[in-house]
C-alpha cells in the first residue's frame, strides 16, 4: 500500500480468519523447518565424527568388523562431557539442559543400535 494506512481488521471478519490462517501456516512451516534442521544436524554430526575417525585410524580401507567395533566408541563419545557435567553439579543439583540432552541422545543411539536401525555411511565400496 503506497502512502495509505491500513485499516484495522475486525476480529470476527473473513479477513481476520484469513490472516490467522496465514500466521498459523507460517508457524507450522517454521516448526517443520526446525525439526528437519535438527535431524539433519544430528546426521551431519554423526558423519563428521565418523569421517574424522576413518581418516585417523583407517586411511586405506575398513571392514565390517571395524565398523561394528566403532559403534560403542561412537555412542560413548560424550561420556567425558557427561562426567564433567555431573562433577560440576556434584549430584545434588538437577540435571543441566546440556547433560539431559547428551544422556537422551546416548539412550536414543543405543536403542537404534539394538533395533539395528543405526545409519552408517557406505565406506566399504
Amino acid at each position: 500500500m503506497s502512502g495509505r494506512q491500513a485499516k484495522p481488521v475486525h476480529p470476527c471478519s473473513r479477513n481476520a480468519r484469513y490472516i490467522s490462517s496465514q500466521v498459523h501456516h507460517q508457524q507450522k512451516l517454521k516448526k517443520q523447518r526446525h525439526k528437519r534442521d535438527v535431524s539433519t544436524s544430528v546426521r551431519v554430526d554423526k558423519f563428521l565424527w565418523l569421517q574424522q575417525v576413518l581418516a585417523a585410524e583407517f586411511p586405506n580401507s575398513m571392514t565390517y568388523g571395524d565398523a561394528r567395533a566403532m559403534l560403542p566408541r561412537y555412542i560413548a563419545r560424550h561420556d567425558d562431557e557427561i562426567a564433567e557435567l555431573e562433577e560440576k553439579r556434584r549430584g545434588r543439583l538437577p540435571l543441566t539442559a546440556r547433560e539431559s540432552l547428551l544422556r537422551e541422545q546416548k539412550r536414543a543411539e543405543e536403542a537404534a543400535c539394538m533395533r539395528r536401525d543405526f545409519e552408517f555411511p557406505d565406506v566399504f565400496s
